[in-house]
């Protein structure tokens, strides 16, 4: 949950999957795609995804793992 909270601080709608729908030490976050999506949007994106993978990794790194937020 923490991940797609943190797309979601960013305005881009993500879907959070967890267990039991996939293992329960891995998690998976789906991006949405309007019908009307802007090249705007897409590379506000792509610009957001490895500052916030790296956000991620950092955390991990320094406590292990990431856990799930309540």
């Amino acid at each position: 949950f923490l991940l797609a909270r943190e797309f979601h601080r960013e305005g881009i709608l993500t879907t959070p999957f967890i267990h039991p729908s996939v293992p329960m030490t891995d998690g998976r976050v789906r991006l949405i795609a309007g019908a009307h999506l802007k090249n705007e949007t897409v590379e506000k994106v792509e610009a957001l995804i490895p500052s916030i993978a790296r956000k991620f990794l950092d955390l991990r790194s320094s406590h292990g793992s990431v856990e799930q937020a309540p």
